[in-house]
């Protein structure tokens, strides 16, 4: 819990607080009409603060004279029915990435399911539940990609490059 040193409001739903250097958890309580979309920060000084969405919490490691903004953004819940999540991946120079082992893993339960790219680089999982944080990760021998994690509310198409 925060202990400020001074709580400014701006504005309905902002607080800002002034606090001393150390370790800081500030988190958002889940209810049933308001689902967490993102979750983001940013500092001025050392960038070390961790982000754990699926836990809907941020670490902050504030040093003297830093300032960090965390910014949590909600929507209305909607009502959920199965969607799709698809895209390509290609590699460093665009072209497409057969044979690519793609990993999508719901971050409240960990359970996984994993499809293999097409001959064109295409990857789709049909019938994924809504309202809910997955990771999306894509592995390939001699590659690196980046590890996506999202709040899925709708079909989404999630392309990924080599790095």
């Amino acid at each position: 819990m925060l202990s400020p040193i001074r709580n400014q409001a701006e504005y309905p739903g902002v607080r800002r607080y002034t606090v001393r250097a150390g370790s800081y958890t500030v988190s958002q309580v889940q209810d049933s009409t308001n689902v967490l979309y993102s979750l983001s920060c940013t500092e001025d000084i050392t960038q070390d603060s961790v982000i754990d969405l699926a836990q809907r919490r941020v670490v902050l490691n504030l040093q003297p004279y830093e300032t960090i903004t965390c910014k949590f953004t909600n929507y209305l819940r909607p009502t959920s029915a199965p969607v799709t999540i698809g895209g390509t991946i290609t590699n460093k120079s665009g072209r497409a990435q057969s044979k690519v082992r793609v990993t999508l893993v719901d971050a409240q339960t960990g359970n996984s399911r994993t499809v293999t790219t097409s001959a064109f680089g295409y990857y789709k999982f049909d019938n994924v539940s809504t309202q809910r944080i997955y990771t999306l990760s894509a592995s390939l021998k001699g590659a690196t990609f980046e590890q996506k994690q999202f709040l899925l509310n709708e079909d989404i198409i999630i392309d990924f490059k080599s790095k």
